[in-house]
Order: C-alpha cells, then structure tokens, then sequence
C-alpha cells in the first residue's frame, strides 16, 4: 500500500466503471466485427491505458513498483495482442480493481471483510 496513494472508495467505483465501460465496448466490436474486432480494439486499449495511467499518477500511485507496472502494463498488452478472442476478456477491469485494492489506503479493511465472509 503506497502512503502518498489518494484513492477514495468513490474514485474506486468510478475507475472500475470506466474500466467495465471499456471492456463492455471491446466485447462489442469482437461481437459485431465477428472476432475481426481485434483489428481495431487496440485503439481502444491504448487509449485505456492512458487514462489509467494519468488517472493513478494523479491519485499517487507509484509505477516504478513492480507490482504495479506489470498489472496496469500487462492488461495493456494482453488487450494489444491480436488473438481474437483475448479482447473479449474483462482485462481492464481485473487490472484496474487489483491495481486498486493493493494501493488504496482504505483496501486492507475490505480485503479483512472479504476474508471473513
């Protein structure tokens, strides 16, 4: 958990929204684009990988960690990668919900409640 890390609970449910929201249009053009969609999807990653990156340097996440660079990093790059169908996965949201949970100042209560359910 990084100390200078800002993200507030609302802020949480906003970025993995917006990472759902990107993941949802992803599906759709493989869905309509018949498992082409791989051909254009990568726009969208990039453009998902840049507003998820200024969005956690903003809030104080550190990225020269490990840990961090290789989950936002490699959800960009298994989105980039032209297999059909790994478009279709929900890589944003996982990355941006673990990305999340393991810098939010308020994360360690919701993973003891998670433990306990």
């Amino acid at each position: 958990m990084d100390e200078g890390c800002t993200i507030t609970q609302f802020d949480a449910v906003l970025m993995v929204c917006t990472a759902l929201l990107f993941d949802v249009i992803q599906v759709g053009l493989n869905i309509i684009m018949l498992g082409l969609g791989f051909l254009v999807t990568w726009i969208i990653s990039i453009w998902a990988w840049l507003i998820f990156y200024l969005w956690f340097k903003i809030k104080g996440v550190n990225f020269m960690r490990w840990s961090n660079m290789l989950k936002l990093h490699g959800g960009g790059v298994l989105e980039v990668v032209p297999i059909p169908l790994l478009g279709a996965l929900p890589v944003w949201t996982a990355s941006v919900t673990a990305i999340i949970l393991t810098n939010a100042p308020w994360s360690q209560r919701v993973m003891r409640l998670a433990k306990k359910l």
